[in-house]
C-alpha cells in the first residue's frame, strides 16, 4: 500500500479559510524564519500612545517578536528607560531597537503616565 503525501500551499489555505486565519510569511522585522509562521502588524508607536495607523508606523513581525517588543516597551516604562542589561540581554537587538523607538516617540512615558493597555 502506497501513501501519497500532499504538500500544503499556505496561500491556498489562507484563501480557503479567510478571514479566520492569520497571514503567514517568513519576513519578520526582528527574527529570521526558515518556514511560514503567523505574522502580525505592529505599530512602532502604539496607537494607544498616539501612534498613527499609517504605513510608515507599521512593521510586520512574527507573534513572538510582537509580544517581545511590547514586553520590552513595558520594561522601559517600568524602569524609566533604564532596563538593566541582565534583563535587556534576553531581547534581540531589533526588538530593543523597535521598542525603544516606540517608547521614545511616545514621550518616554513613566509607569504612572502609561495607559493600562498599550497593545495595538
Amino acid at each position: 500500500m502506497t501513501t501519497t503525501r500532499k504538500t500544503v500551499d499556505p496561500t491556498h489555505f489562507l484563501t480557503v479559510n479567510a478571514p479566520y486565519t492569520m497571514p503567514m510569511g517568513f519576513t519578520c522585522a526582528v527574527h529570521k524564519h526558515d518556514s511560514w509562521v503567523p505574522m502580525e502588524k505592529h505599530h512602532v508607536l502604539p496607537q494607544a500612545l498616539g501612534g498613527p495607523n499609517t504605513k510608515d508606523n507599521l512593521i510586520t513581525v512574527c507573534c513572538n517578536g510582537h509580544y517581545a517588543i511590547h514586553e520590552f516597551m513595558r520594561q522601559l516604562t517600568l524602569t524609566g528607560g533604564k532596563v538593566p542589561w541582565e534583563q535587556a540581554r534576553h531581547y534581540g537587538a531589533k526588538v530593543r531597537e523597535y521598542a525603544t523607538s516606540g517608547w521614545e516617540q511616545s514621550g518616554s512615558p513613566k509607569k504612572a503616565e502609561a495607559p493600562l493597555d498599550s497593545s495595538d
